[in-house]
């Protein structure tokens, strides 16, 4: 027999996010007390997102900021249930599959997922300097003054950003800083860096990311 591939079976969680809210601070907390008790529950989990009961008050601006918090905490948002064509058609320039959802009962759907680094997980820091290599990195404590992360990934803080953050170190491109709070010595993306004259003091859930050739943020719950 040709053996020109194998066809293995994998068994892998998909988690299905019933949305009853759309406020953001209390997801934010949740997903945060789940990423300190129980890591291995969130990350690189696949999510599908379900609308259904928050459809009258959802919107683009919300689902921007829920995706970017879901990826923040190393999950993977795959797909969403709703039946709005609007959001839909939104879900589709962004690369997120959609799927309608019917009045009976949802069938199971099976996703293709793209490829992701694995995610390290660092409870307690017990050395000054942390390399996620080729990796996601999530810290679940806060990361003092003179501190430094670096990852080939993304870095996600649960915890206050004091020291250095480097993500995407070898280059990779899409790679964000996602932390509790930031008061950083040096906030580094993709090989590009923030003057530290000008990094800002950043009192809320926030991320770093490169658009065009240098580093933006965003902050939560403005």
């Amino acid at each position: 027999m040709n053996q020109t591939f194998n066809l293995k079976s994998s068994i892998q969680a998909v988690y299905l996010l019933e949305l009853n809210s759309t406020d953001l601070d209390q997801i934010y907390e949740k997903l945060q007390f789940i990423g300190k008790t129980t890591p291995n529950l969130i990350i690189g989990a696949p999510v599908v997102l379900n609308l259904e009961h928050i459809e009258v008050d959802v919107s683009k601006e919300f689902l921007f900021e829920l995706l970017t918090m879901l990826k923040g905490f190393c999950m993977h948002p795959i797909a969403a249930q709703t039946s709005l064509p609007e959001i839909r058609n939104w879900l589709k320039k962004v690369d997120l599959a959609s799927h309608k959802i019917s009045q009976t009962k949802h069938k199971q759907s099976i996703i293709e997922q793209k490829i992701e680094l694995s995610t390290m997980t660092v409870e307690s820091l017990t050395q000054k300097t942390i390399y996620a290599e080729n990796q996601h990195i999530m810290v679940l404590c806060d990361v003092p003054k003179d501190y430094e992360i670096i990852a080939d990934g993304n870095i996600t803080i649960l915890g206050n950003l004091l020291g250095k953050a480097i993500a995407g170190a070898q280059g990779r491109t899409n790679c964000q800083i996602f932390c509790n709070k930031s008061n950083a010595q040096v906030i580094s993306v993709t090989q590009t860096c923030i003057n530290p004259d000008l990094i800002p003091i950043l009192d809320k859930p926030c991320r770093f990311f490169i658009q065009g050739n240098q580093i933006e943020y965003t902050v939560f719950f403005k």
